[in-house]
């Protein structure tokens, strides 16, 4: 089991950031706003008849920083699980 623990994490951030950045299932399925998803308030930002593309930019910058402190916590697990699991390329 300690062998896997990379593996694993490398898997955990890669589904993490691929949930984070979930658009088309959430849009279709949230009905209220307050089970948005961060993208799919982000494009509601943008299609608005007056858009303010300066909160846009803010809350895109803001949206991005829980992603990056993930992935700077994790990345040695992340390589190292992608390095240890035998992919050549």
């Amino acid at each position: 089991m300690p062998n896997s623990r990379p593996f694993f994490a490398a898997i955990a951030v890669i589904t993490v950031i691929g949930s984070w950045n979930a658009f088309l299932w959430p849009l279709i399925i949230a009905q209220s706003p307050d089970s948005w998803t961060v993208q799919v308030a982000l494009s509601g930002l943008l299609t608005s008849q007056n858009p303010q593309l300066n909160l846009l930019f803010l809350a895109a910058a803001v949206s991005i920083l829980p992603i990056v402190l993930l992935f700077a916590f994790l990345q040695r697990y992340l390589v190292r699980g992608v390095t240890e699991s035998g992919l050549k390329g």
